[in-house]
């Protein structure tokens, strides 16, 4: 096994952790976060809420009914950013700063160096979960491994506040008994696929042979997946491709809906494929579009510009939600769409640095080119050595559960569950 030791911190129900940490009459009573009016919809719950199996996007009635007491409370954006950027600088600041931010909420440390000081990575893990607890009112769960998915995997099974270390010899007692649902980069799209095929847990995907399914569920790419799962892709865990102005998604039904509960569940979709195509070419975005097609067959569109940068679904659908529940009129709909823009590269975002090729020792020309590329938001500027690597890297990448295009536009057939190719 690698010598590498990763950690995924990953903050627990962090919105609502963040209003508890302003309003601590908050804590440990069931809290949602959504808009205040009649047809609220979650965007985000603390655990006492979810352990009763709600999800984001359910409306607030129905779980006002189950817990009466439950508190709502309307989203601060600006509020989760600080907080976000707050724990990410202390973290940086009091332990190492290789550290490579994934979403507002998590973050990847290389901890290798950092061990020689501690007992064990659980040791360690432990101290920095409770130090973030203490210092900074906030709760999170640790996942340890060598790779950054098995890291991330530890994290969702530690959850909430839990910290889980993942061996090579613990993949299979501790992932293989897992419903392929849980497997993370495997989605609500493309688990029903996999069931059908008989593929209902970690265990059935790992050991799965039908090589020309799993091509055409999952394209090229398919087999650095299947190593991912087992523990073999230390070598390429982390890569970047070419930037991207814009991504997105959109749907056209063949029967008009009106049902909230329909367009929610279609508006996740779009968002999820939004969000894993972003997360292919290492991108996030903080201008989130929904488009929305009218029985006369006219495109609306509304658009908000978030407070920080992001290429997660959670996130994306949350701020999907809020724009939906401003223009929707209830009027049947005939086609929807999700848009995330104003893209920069994760590599450059918020000056941090790739954990896997960090250098301390950069010359004064690759400290320049860092400090432009960090003013301008985007990777704009390279050194040649630089950008013949990144060239090199193209070829293995991991993050491939979508296609890197612009945009993909689908006829959705909701009665039958039938899809073509539909040109703009």
């Amino acid at each position: 096994m690698s010598t590498k030791v990763i950690f995924h911190i990953d903050m627990d129900a962090f919105f609502v952790s963040c209003e508890r940490k302003v309003n601590h009459e908050l804590k440990n009573k069931p809290v949602v976060v959504a808009q205040n009016h009649k047809r609220a919809i979650i965007s985000a719950m603390s655990y006492e809420v979810k352990k009763l199996g709600f999800r984001v996007g359910d409306p607030f009635f129905k779980i006002k009914e189950k817990l009466k007491d439950t508190v709502i409370v309307s989203p601060h954006y600006e509020l989760y950013s600080l907080v976000s950027k707050s724990v990410f600088e202390y973290l940086q600041k009091k332990y190492t700063n290789k550290i490579e931010i994934y979403s507002i909420d998590e973050c990847y440390l290389d901890v290798t160096d950092l061990l020689k000081k501690y007992d064990s990575p659980i040791h360690l893990a432990k101290l920095i979960q409770d130090d973030i607890l203490k210092n900074l009112d906030l709760p999170c769960s640790i996942g340890i491994s060598y790779t950054k998915f098995l890291a991330k995997m530890s994290t969702n099974k530690a959850k909430p506040f839990g910290v889980l270390e993942t061996k090579k010899e613990d993949i299979e007692k501790h992932f293989y008994d897992l419903p392929v649902d849980k497997i993370f980069g495997v989605g609500r799209a493309t688990a029903p696929a996999l069931h059908n095929a008989n593929i209902h847990t970690y265990r059935d995907f790992v050991n799965c042979n039908n090589e020309l399914f799993l091509r055409k569920l999952f394209n090229k790419n398919y087999f650095i997946f299947i190593q991912q799962l087992k523990g073999e892709n230390e070598n390429h865990d982390h890569v970047f491709k070419e930037e991207v102005k814009g991504i997105g998604n959109s749907l056209t039904f063949l029967k008009d809906l009106n049902s909230m509960n329909q367009l929610l569940n279609e508006f996740y979709k779009l968002s999820e494929n939004v969000a894993k195509r972003a997360k292919d070419i290492n991108q996030e975005g903080n201008v989130i579009t929904i488009s929305i097609r009218d029985t006369n067959r006219i495109w609306f569109s509304k658009q908000k510009k978030i407070d920080f940068y992001t290429n997660d679904v959670e996130k994306i659908y949350s701020c999907v939600i809020n724009l939906f529940e401003e223009v929707w009129d209830e009027n049947w709909v005939r086609g929807l769409g999700v848009r995330l823009s104003n893209l920069r590269s994760e590599f450059y975002a918020n000056r941090q640095l790739d954990l896997f090729e960090l250098n301390n020792n950069k010359t004064k020309t690759e400290k320049l080119i860092n400090e432009i590329n960090f003013q301008l938001g985007k990777n704009v500027l390279k050194t040649g050595k630089q950008l013949v690597k990144e060239k090199g890297k193209d070829t293995h990448n991991i993050r491939f559960l979508r296609r890197d295009i612009e945009n993909q536009n689908i006829i959705l057939d909701i009665d039958n569950n039938h899809k073509e190719n539909e040109e703009e």
